[in-house]
């Protein structure tokens, strides 16, 4: 009985042998899980971290769960048949889940490395991630503030290696304005008057 059940259990496909982390992609078919093989044992032969396959297999999740249900039974059939239409839902799909801009950026990246190679191995003519079509923007990150000790250390760097540079001048200026803003506001913070702080009348 054991072994009536292990033959009703189907065989794992040469791809799922040598990458079973394609387990995760059981929703699409043999041929196309064939080919995303393909790219994976591309990846390796050319020393990319196990990071970037498991990158390339968590975008290619997302895909697959976020596109419409009307284009699934076609796309887990044959991966090959994606439009740049499809591409817009799937972005579409990723804000709408409240996936960060950054999130989404980064997956389209690593599934435009799949579609480059399908393209170049002649599975598709071209990529159907567009730009700038489908470009995302990434808020950055504004600098951190210097704080004051670390101001002063750097204009006395610039200060020092400006010594015969047209652009001490500018330096010194910079380093003025700054020092006397700071002191401004240390003025203001104690309590002093404007005119305490203007001095006397001439």
């Amino acid at each position: 009985m054991e072994k009536e059940r292990g033959m009703e259990e189907p065989q794992a496909t040469p791809a799922l042998q040598e990458f079973p982390q394609l387990q995760r992609l059981a929703m699409f078919s043999p041929a196309t899980q064939g080919l995303i093989a393909d790219y994976l044992a591309y990846l390796s032969a050319r020393h990319y971290t196990p990071s970037v396959q498991e990158g390339t297999i968590r975008a290619l999740k997302s895909f697959a769960v976020l596109m419409p249900a009307a284009r699934q039974s076609v796309l887990y059939q044959d991966l090959t048949q994606t439009t740049p239409t499809d591409i817009d839902a799937w972005i579409e799909a990723s804000f709408r889940h409240q996936l960060a801009p950054g999130t989404v950026a980064t997956r389209l990246r690593v599934v435009q490395g799949l579609f480059r190679f399908l393209r170049d191995q002649g599975y598709v003519p071209q990529s159907p991630i567009r730009h700038p079509r489908h470009h995302i923007l990434v808020p950055q990150d504004l600098p951190r503030p210097m704080a004051e000790e670390e101001v002063i250390a750097l204009f006395r760097v610039i200060d020092a290696g400006c010594s015969r540079c047209y652009l001490k001048p500018l330096v010194n200026l910079t380093m003025l304005n700054f020092t006397s803003a700071r002191d401004f506001g240390a003025g203001l913070s104690s309590g002093c008057t404007w005119s305490e702080r203007d001095g006397p009348d001439v």
